[in-house]
């Protein structure tokens, strides 16, 4: 390290030559986050005062891993002046690698050479992982502010923490040269891919090695009939074991199981212990976890794309959620002349038929004509959103979609559907209220866990606690969010949405609006989704169609001539169809 002055200034410079790391400033980096109607600036930068080092320390309550971190550790946070957001909206921490990790020794065991940063080895053995470790830096922790989750932070941060690991990181004097991150979050939500990060392989866990250490034990105990049989000393390991040893026999005995039923409850489905034994199981039982990496020198960056081969032969249907594909601008609906008209008998009492006579609505029956003539096609993958204002028709017209494309839903009293022709498929989503005693992950059993946590994620619904937790505990608008998610995994080719996004605040609503827009454009899902209050919604939505009805049967269809960027005004105009009843 060393110290230099010149004049007033004063700089702090690690390392010589062309090594020099000059930490005399403070780091930061600047991004721009998409809410829909506005932009936030977020800034990435190290702690510098009390009330940031506060902040941050409530951030961690989100965070589903404890305090244990060992080595060096710097935390990055995301700071914001916006109105609607705390100061501190999200935070990453960088701290010293792991000694041993089998996915990335798979990668770094053959030759590898950086002149840039002086590294060099043939093998990566033990010993060159005691001497090289400190090369590379680890992601230990990354937590975004829930209602910001869905809006790409999570990408944001991880690139924040590869430029200061290029930039600003040492250990033992030392520069990284490569960034990691292991994580069982990571097989659910790989937000590190599209920072750039590659996959290396997973880890190896110690499941099996548990079990067999398990095996002995307990075979030993249940030979002798006696406890007192366990291996005695061995240190704090020996100890740990035998006390999960002596849990598991305890679970053999009220299940009155063997020991191989036993073994294979652990290996198969040890969820279906009670809350104490998985518990304590978990603190023992390490699974394979991914990891990726990051190359921060061109040398290393290098070495990983020749890596890629290896890591794909490890890469399992955990990383890639399957869904139902439709091809892009395909006709999935169309909708010709179709009309909606109600009729209803008013109220028989002395006041309501004095209210009648008093506005010359004396009759049996009271008609009125919500939509005349609308005619509609829509493509896979599109996006359509009905306004207009209460009582035009909004939500009566999605159910007669609905009734028309499927058979399966009634109309309300009264209304009837007239229509030249309504063709489209008959796997349609309606978003409903959904069953407040389960939790959310089990709403979604019926598809793989991987597929139900990324669709919680395209809903907004981010928070890993959140998960786990009966609905009935959710708040209204977190509940709107499940319900939506669990919409999405009846795997529809059409999704339709009442009252879009209004009871969400404007974070959430950019983020489930961005969720589902990019949802649309990947798989070919159509969604058609209703509102009252759709100038904070568009921009984000970036919807293909506005069909906007109007009071006294009006109809305005908006078409985007294209299905990217946002729709114009002027296009608007030369795009107009109005029909008038």
């Amino acid at each position: 390290m060393l110290v230099a002055k010149n004049g007033r200034d004063i700089r702090i410079v690690l390392g010589d030559g062309e090594g020099q790391l000059d930490l005399s400033s403070q780091w930061s980096t600047t991004y721009h986050v998409d809410l829909g109607q506005e932009q936030i600036d977020v800034t990435v930068k190290e702690v510098e005062t009390d009330e940031e080092l506060a902040a941050l320390t409530n951030l961690k309550q989100f965070h589903y891993r404890g305090e244990k971190t060992a080595g060096r550790a710097v935390p990055l946070i995301a700071v914001t002046a916006h109105r609607l957001l705390p100061e501190v909206i999200g935070f990453i921490e960088i701290t010293s690698a792991m000694l041993v990790n089998t996915a990335r020794k798979r990668v770094l065991d053959r030759p590898f050479a950086d002149a840039e940063r002086n590294v060099y080895w043939q093998r990566w053995d033990m010993n060159t992982a005691k001497r090289h470790t400190k090369r590379l830096a680890r992601i230990s922790r990354c937590v975004i502010y829930p209602e910001l989750r869905g809006l790409g932070m999570a990408s944001k941060l991880a690139n924040a923490a590869v430029l200061y690991a290029r930039d600003r990181w040492q250990f033992g004097g030392s520069q990284a040269v490569f960034l990691e991150i292991t994580a069982d979050m990571l097989r659910y939500s790989p937000f590190v891919a599209s920072a750039g990060f590659t996959y290396i392989g997973n880890t190896e866990g110690n499941e099996e090695r548990m079990l067999r250490d398990m095996r002995y034990l307990l075979k030993r105990t249940i030979t002798s009939g006696s406890q007192d049989d366990f291996p005695q000393g061995g240190g704090g390991i020996m100890s740990l074991q035998r006390s999960y040893a002596t849990m598991l026999l305890g679970v053999m005995n009220r299940r009155g199981i063997g020991l191989e039923q036993l073994l294979n409850l652990l290996r198969r489905s040890p969820e279906s212990l009670t809350d104490d034994e998985w518990i304590a199981l978990h603190r023992v039982f390490r699974r394979p976890k991914p990891t990726y990496m990051y190359g921060l020198t061109s040398a290393a960056k290098k070495h990983l794309r020749a890596s890629a081969p290896i890591a794909r032969q490890g890469l399992t249907a955990m990383h890639t959620v399957k869904v139902r594909v439709l091809p892009l601008g395909v006709s999935v609906i169309k909708l010709s002349s179709l009309s909606l008209h109600t009729s209803v008998a008013p109220a028989v009492t002395p006041r309501s038929r004095k209210v009648a006579e008093a506005f010359g609505i004396v009759s049996k029956r009271v008609d009125a004509t919500l939509i005349t003539d609308l005619s509609l096609e829509v493509l896979s993958g599109e996006v359509v959103l009905i306004t207009g204002p209460s009582g035009t028709g909004k939500s009566v017209l999605l159910r007669a979609l609905h009734a028309s494309l499927t058979g399966a839903m009634s109309l309300p009293d009264g209304v009837t559907v007239q229509h030249r022709d309504v063709t489209g498929p008959q796997n349609v989503s309606w978003v409903t209220q959904v069953d407040l005693t389960r939790a959310p992950v089990d709403l979604l059993e019926h598809v793989s866990l991987e597929r139900a946590l990324s669709l919680l994620g395209v809903a907004g619904l981010a928070e890993s606690s959140l998960f786990v937790r009966p609905a009935a505990t959710l708040s209204d608008g977190q509940k709107y969010r499940l319900s939506i998610a669990c919409a999405l995994a009846q795997e529809p080719q059409v999704l339709l949405v009442d009252a879009f996004c209004e009871s969400l605040d404007d974070l959430a609503a950019a983020a489930v609006c961005k969720g589902l827009r990019a949802l649309s454009r990947r798989t070919g899902v159509v969604v058609i989704a209703a509102t009252a209050s759709p100038d904070r919604l568009l921009p984000a939505l970036q919807p293909d169609t506005v069909v906007q009805l109007l009071p006294g049967r009006a109809v305005r269809v908006h078409k985007r001539p294209s299905s990217h960027g946002a729709m114009d005004e002027d296009q608007e105009g030369s795009n107009l169809v109005k029909a008038q009843g």
